[in-house]
């Protein structure tokens, strides 16, 4: 898991951020179109946030991440990353793309 340091996107790969910043910047201001374009529109993306109970965020981390192997080779699958917030422990996010 890698963070990035842009406050705007805690928890996404500097290059998605800093890409996602620049999409948005240039007169995109919807983050969802930012991403399709991003993905040439010919992936299928899923963003998923989670926020652990108290007490429970490693736990949760720990399940999370035990799906990341197996996602990985499943068929069509690009990518599938997780993530956890700089700003707040308890948060997770998990990123994928599919063709």
């Amino acid at each position: 898991m890698r963070s990035s340091p842009r406050s705007a996107w805690p928890g996404l790969t500097f290059n998605a951020a800093v890409r996602i910043d620049h999409a948005i910047n240039c007169k995109q201001t919807n983050p969802v179109e930012a991403i399709r374009d991003i993905t040439g529109g010919g992936v299928d993306y899923y963003l998923a946030f989670f926020r652990a109970r108290r007490g429970q965020s490693e736990a949760l981390g720990a399940a999370l991440g035990a799906l990341v192997e197996p996602t990985r080779l499943e068929a069509g699958c690009l990518n599938y990353d997780l993530h956890r917030s700089v700003n707040d422990a308890n948060v997770w996010f998990v990123y994928e793309n599919w063709r």
